[in-house]
């Protein structure tokens, strides 16, 4: 019960951090970045595992309002690859601040529902602690 416990916990404690790492990209994105467009360089894939299939990625050049270009590697949905084959151009956002961190635009159709994620983080440290606390009252009883 305790190792459990301890798995869930930690596995809480870490998908949480993960997903307020997320949330707050996704603010400063909101707040701060900056659209323009870039020009796929590179289309790859690469089996992502043994029965998930593919992942899609696309290497994009942009130029900054600085008139700086940056390069960055983005994983996209099936279909958004294949609408974009290479010297295409694609939706770029980047940080204004950090203009080497950015994101494609439009490469998924879903958004992230971060709600629901610290709700479930918070269920697996919660019950965590319950499972450490129940393995406790077990080990003081056996004693």
């Amino acid at each position: 019960m305790t190792i459990i416990g301890l798995l869930f916990l930690v596995s809480g404690i870490v998908f949480l951090f993960v997903t307020l790492m997320n949330r707050s990209r996704d603010n400063r994105f909101k707040s701060e970045g900056i659209n323009t467009n870039g020009i796929v360089i590179k289309q790859y894939m690469n089996k992502s595992g043994k029965e998930a299939g593919f992942k899609f990625w696309l290497n994009v050049n942009y130029i900054t309002e600085d008139k700086l270009i940056y390069e960055m590697t983005g994983e996209v949905s099936k279909e958004f690859y294949e609408l974009h084959p290479e010297n295409s151009a694609v939706p770029v956002r980047y940080l204004k601040s950090e203009p080497y961190t950015a994101e494609i635009v439009g490469a998924f159709d879903y958004k992230s529902n971060f709600l629901l994620q610290i709700i479930l983080a918070g269920v697996a440290i919660v019950g965590g602690i319950l499972l450490l606390m129940r393995g406790r009252k077990v080990e003081k009883r056996e004693k």
